[in-house]
């Protein structure tokens, strides 16, 4: 079953919610919280009598939260250490209340306010087995600086096993950005559900592993929220093949790429179009690269065309079309050619190259509605005319928008892949980093196309294209390594997933 991933905001909504509606106060809330993570560390061995514990509290919620598992693994006869980082004068009224009642359990606290108070930290430092950290939690949103940056830098000088308490601090809780510094945790206790920043960019590897936690918070999830895409769930679009069919009714799709130098670029989409059961598929080169096509398997079908002559009747019987594989970035007839088939309404992959032909394009065709487009975060970038660095504090938003305002479905690749089509969005993290070859996702490109032409909707092919990509890819890894891995392995392997 897919999980539910939602963002600081949601998760601000849900507490209220929940304080209002279970009549409690936000203490009492914390507290709960606090004790149900300590209980679970303790089940789940993440933390054992013999452990030398350090409990690295903020001067927020997140911190009072991090006192009270500290006051709990003292009730079960631990002794851990206790840091409160930051200014007395600006501690929450619920951080105050928590130091209070581990003093009075005969608990000390450490409180560092300036440089001046490192030092106890570093002692501490050098015996701990166990770091719980609860400095910052969802509400960062600044760079870190000052005290907090300096006691992060110690934390990470020394080799503990951090636990982190929803999120590492130094996260964004929305994009997964380092805000110039974090900790890395070996696991991570996240409170309810899975925020975005969980799985985006720094938190990817900053997060450790994932332990969800039902603390008792009220969520109303609607059907459109966004969700990390369970591993079979791809499963549930793949049907079995009817005894008295026959190869047209598994779809003709053509792809149109490649220049001299990138000829094979679009062999590698067409025949992973093929592995993933297109019943049909063509190639179509331009007249003037007719020299250089390489040889290519027999099973595809490959011509030329040297206009919008010579394409149109290339696209009849057609039930899908991918383009902008190996294509040049600037070439007046190969924009037309997008523009011709724009008008067309055959359901449409448009990737690589194609991209710049498209962004000149794509306003006189918003309302087309079966376009996939499938960038990475450069082309994505270079698409929207924005730095890269911009595009990645927001990669769910600028997805989003572009599916909304073009009526597409973005496929936004990446070590955590994006699929939106505005109303629904799916996360997919099943990529491996050898994946990240040339020509990847050129077969990526051919496996959504086939599942297009199958006659599958846009967000289906998109699922279906991604996921046994991501699992093919990991099958390949698994004999190849992730050095060694090129992207005819992803297409080798590519039958084992749709077999099982």
């Amino acid at each position: 079953m897919n999980q539910t991933i939602i963002d600081a905001a949601k998760m601000r909504k849900f507490d209220a919610l929940t304080l209002e509606n279970q009549h409690i106060t936000s203490l009492t809330l914390m507290q709960r919280v606090g004790k149900i993570m300590a209980e679970y560390m303790l089940k789940q061995q993440l933390v054992v009598p013999d452990d030398d514990i350090l409990v690295v509290a903020g001067i927020g919620n997140n911190g009072g939260d991090a006192l009270v598992i500290a006051d709990a693994l003292y009730n079960h006869g631990m002794h851990p250490n206790i840091v409160v980082v930051g200014n007395k004068e600006n501690q929450s009224d619920e951080s105050k209340t928590m130091v209070d009642i581990v003093t009075k359990h005969n608990q000390s606290v450490t409180f560092i306010e300036s440089e001046d108070d490192l030092s106890p930290l570093k002692t501490f430092l050098g015996t701990t087995s166990i770091l719980i950290d609860g400095i910052f939690g969802i509400g960062l949103i600044r760079e870190i600086t000052g005290i907090y940056h300096s006691v992060m830098t110690m934390i990470n000088q020394y080799d503990s096993h951090v636990i982190s308490i929803d999120m590492p601090s130094g996260i964004h809780a929305d994009n997964g950005l380092k805000q110039g510094i974090a900790i890395r945790a070996r696991d991570t206790l996240i409170v309810q559900t899975l925020k975005q920043g969980h799985i985006l960019n720094d938190g990817l590897i900053y997060t450790g592993r994932h332990h969800i936690l039902d603390v008792g918070i009220l969520a109303e999830y609607t059907e459109e929220e966004t969700q990390l895409l369970d591993q079979a769930y791809y499963q549930r679009f793949l049907q079995k093949r009817n005894m008295l069919s026959h190869k047209y009714h598994y779809g003709h799709v053509l792809t149109i790429g490649g220049t001299k130098g990138m000829m094979g670029a679009p062999l590698l989409t067409a025949y992973a179009a093929m592995r993933c059961g297109s019943g049909l598929s063509s190639i179509l080169y331009f007249d003037t690269d007719q020299a250089f096509i390489p040889s290519y398997p027999p099973e595809l079908m490959v011509d030329t065309y040297s206009g919008i002559a010579s394409l149109t009747p290339k696209l009849e019987n057609k039930q899908a079309v991918v383009l902008g594989m190996g294509l040049p970035k600037d070439d007046p007839i190969r924009k037309e050619s997008l523009n011709h088939i724009l008008k067309t309404d055959l359901p449409l992959v448009v990737d690589a190259s194609g991209l710049v032909y498209l962004k000149a394009l794509i306003d006189n065709y918003s309302e087309r509605g079966n376009i996939i487009i499938t960038p990475h975060v450069g082309e994505f970038a270079q698409f929207l005319g924005i730095p890269l660095e911009e595009l990645k504090q927001n990669l769910v938003l600028y997805a989003k928008n572009v599916a909304h305002k073009y009526h597409l479905t973005v496929v936004l690749k990446g070590p955590v892949t994006i699929i939106t089509n505005d109303t629904y969005t799916y996360f997919s993290q099943f990529a491996n980093p050898g994946m990240a070859t040339a020509g990847s996702g050129d077969v990526l490109a051919g496996m959504i196309c086939s599942f297009l032409g199958q006659g599958h909707s846009p967000l289906e092919a998109s699922i279906l294209g991604v996921s046994v990509h991501s699992h093919a890819g990991n099958s390949a890894k698994q004999r190849y390594g992730e050095a060694s891995l090129i992207a005819t392995d992803i297409i080798d392997a590519i039958h084992d997933i749709i077999k099982d």
